[in-house]
């Protein structure tokens, strides 16, 4: 089976963690500990695209946040198909670093595929309540709400970036 490599981007706190093991192991948690570096995952996609496609597998990379969008110049970008670039609903700042993030990894995978997706939806009153970064329009990326604590959307965002990656036949 084919493997297909996929970072998750964002400032620490987003809920990198908490979106891929809802989507990997079904579970959320409240406390846990930050990441430090990169945990991998892996997820089997049955069909992601039109009939005909391949299964597939995505490696999830759980990257940390640490080192801000500076993590796309080391190596663990290399060989990237997409990435999930995250923000957090309830922390504006994380929303104008999410185009950021998404720009500095287009800029260095291009041709790759990219979903944004703003974390932790049930924690505000709607999407009214925040303001979309500025820029976000010009990646060809959706923009997709979710939250990890409910499981509201993850699915459908990690199978928006897959069958994207199946469009591109990366």
């Amino acid at each position: 089976m084919t493997a297909r490599k996929v970072m998750l981007l964002g400032e620490m706190g987003v809920g990198k963690t908490s979106l891929v093991r809802r989507l990997v192991r079904g579970e959320f948690k409240e406390n846990y500990a930050a990441t430090i570096g990169v945990d991998l995952y892996p997820w089997h996609v049955d069909n992601a695209g039109p009939a005909g496609d391949q299964p597939f597998e995505m490696v999830i990379w759980d990257t940390d946040g640490h080192r801000g969008t500076r993590i796309v110049d080391d190596w663990y970008t290399r060989g990237a198909a997409g990435a999930l670039v995250i923000a957090d609903a309830t922390r504006p700042q994380t929303l104008d670093l999410m185009v950021e993030y998404a720009r500095a990894f287009t800029l260095k995978m291009p041709g790759s595929a990219v979903v944004m997706i703003i974390n932790k939806a049930d924690l505000v009153s709607g999407p009214d309540a925040v303001a979309i970064p500025a820029g976000s329009e010009v990646f060809d990326a959706p923009l997709l709400w979710t939250s990890a604590r409910t499981g509201d959307n993850v699915r459908s965002a990690f199978a928006s970036l897959a069958g994207a990656i199946m469009r591109r036949g990366i």
